[in-house]
């Protein structure tokens, strides 16, 4: 029976088993590698029947006790499995699987303290108890330690490749750490030795979105969906996959099939609502949100989306009334006052889409997006000192917040006020996070390439160093070239420019200027 569980033969385990258990009932080693046995079938709450039908035959037995506290961890019934471990801890608290124990429950339960006393009361006894210091590699993974996890989790696949519990974890934290093809190759092993196991499966299914592999998605999506036809989760990633290939029928009928599903519940049906929007399938996101509101009808979100997606359906009366009847119902708020903007300026009512923008941000003065919609108003020519008023009052109350500093820079820089722009840009360009900004970066080279052709050329070729195939960089690291009177090497760079962006007159300009002084 044992040579047959190690080589995966489960059934006929189980024939010579099931034998045993009529011969030996009351066998300890025969009810455990019979419960071993059921948890390799997938019938695990079988196995947890089985080891508490012994258990109350044998109640003080501590291996029977300590099964059966790992089986309620593998079950999900973790306080069941920590009182368990604490009375086995009572009779005996130099046994390090008791401690095991106690740490995995702990551990599962959120106390990552007591968890981590019970760990280092495991390697006090014993330094290189595996489990233990997996449940170590744990505690670091759930604290953010990815790093030393990392580190550990390697560690312990070298000294046990066959431990599957410790390489889906190393492919979490190589995941974690975006280190995608490591993580794909390791859970492509796993899932060919444990078929059933659904969180590895799920866990490959998104490395290979989130790596791009969309036709591997589509094949694992599509057996998966086979296999586990009643796992929900399932539908959804198979409904994505086909949004990202732009597989634009099949991903509708995906979509009807999870209207079908989900018609019961107001919410899944929001949710559903935005991936019908994402196929254009606008009259079918209206229809879905109808719904939706057929439950909650006063839902104050699921107003908004209504309103917007009749926006984009060119029916600005609709959401002006949705709009509203929501103000009226909620009073003054600052996503109603942002929808307001943006009716408004669907009707091109400018001045009224500035007020209600204004409005947005004076009840909320951190919401990005109304402050996003008055920097496009000013492009446009609309209440531009004003809104570089605004940007200034609101830096002056947080003067660390980088992204209104940029929002402001790249306006003045629309209003010719290049001098102003630069001072905000090179405070930008010292940040860590922003020192490689290719954008700002840009800026400062067009800025100096005035009066510091010198300088110009540092700021454009740090540019080009984080964004080598920006039409709008390599234009500007060409020009200034030429300009310094480098016009071979300048050429090199504007016809890069041109190859990606053979549309744009001013880089055709720098083109013929640079040809004509080559001769």
């Amino acid at each position: 029976a044992d040579l047959y569980l190690k080589n995966g033969k489960d059934f006929k385990a189980d024939f010579w088993l099931s034998k045993l258990r009529e011969q030996y009932p009351d066998d300890i080693r025969v009810i455990l590698m019979s419960s071993k046995a059921l948890i390799a079938r997938g019938k695990m709450p079988e196995a947890i029947k089985l080891i508490e039908q012994s258990s109350s035959n044998n109640s003080q037995n501590p291996s029977l006790l300590l099964a059966r506290g790992f089986l309620y961890i593998q079950n999900g019934q973790f306080e069941q499995a920590l009182k368990i471990s604490e009375m086995l801890i009572k009779v005996n608290d130099r046994n390090v699987d008791y401690w095991n124990l106690n740490a995995a429950a702990l551990l599962r339960l959120g106390r990552s303290v007591d968890a981590q006393q019970a760990i280092d009361n495991v390697l006090a006894i014993s330094p290189n108890h595996f489990a233990g210091r997996f449940n170590q590699a744990m505690i670091l993974k759930n604290t953010g330690q990815f790093s030393q996890a990392k580190t550990l989790l390697t560690r312990l696949v070298e000294e046990q490749p066959s431990h599957n519990a410790s390489q889906f974890q190393l492919a979490l934290v190589e995941s974690e750490d975006n280190d995608l093809q490591p993580a794909i190759t390791r859970l492509e092993r796993l899932t060919i030795i444990e078929s059933r196991n659904i969180k590895a499966q799920n866990l490959l299914l998104n490395l290979y979105l989130k790596s791009q592999q969309t036709e591997v998605a589509l094949r694992l999506v599509n057996k998966l969906t086979k296999e586990f036809p009643f796992e929900p989760e399932l539908a959804i990633k198979r409904a994505e996959i086909l949004i990202a290939n732009r597989d634009v029928d099949d991903a509708k009928q995906q979509l009807t099939k999870l209207y079908n599903l989900w018609l019961d519940s107001p919410q899944k049906l929001f949710r559903l609502s935005s991936m019908q929007q994402s196929v254009d399938d606008f009259e079918g996101a209206n229809n879905t949100l109808l719904k939706a509101l057929s439950y909650l009808p006063k839902h104050l979100l699921f107003n908004l989306e209504y309103a917007r997606l009749n926006l984009q359906l060119h029916e600005t009366q609709i959401a002006q009334d949705v709009a509203n009847d929501m103000e009226t119902q909620y009073g003054k708020n600052p996503n109603i006052s942002l929808l307001k903007g943006d009716i408004a300026l669907a009707k091109e009512n400018y001045l009224k889409a500035h007020e209600d923008y204004v409005s947005a941000i004076s009840m909320q003065n951190d919401y990005q997006l109304p402050l996003i919609r008055l920097y496009e108003l000013a492009r446009r020519g609309i209440k531009e000192q004003e809104f570089t008023d605004l940007v200034k009052r609101l830096l002056d109350e947080q003067p660390e917040n980088n992204w209104r500093r940029k929002l402001l820079a790249d306006h003045l820089m629309n209003q010719n006020k290049w001098l102003e722009a630069k001072t905000h840009y090179l405070i930008l360009i010292e940040q860590d996070k922003l020192n490689k900004d290719y954008s700002i970066l840009n800026n400062l080279a067009n800025i100096y390439m005035q009066d510091e052709l010198p300088t110009a050329l540092v700021y454009a070729q740090r540019a080009l160093e984080s964004a080598n195939t920006v039409p709008a960089v390599l234009d500007t690291h060409g020009w200034i070239l030429v300009k310094l009177g480098r016009f071979e090497d300048g050429l090199v760079s504007l016809r890069q420019a041109h190859a990606i962006s053979s549309n744009d007159l001013s880089i055709q300009y720098h083109i013929a200027f640079t040809l004509q002084k080559l001769g």
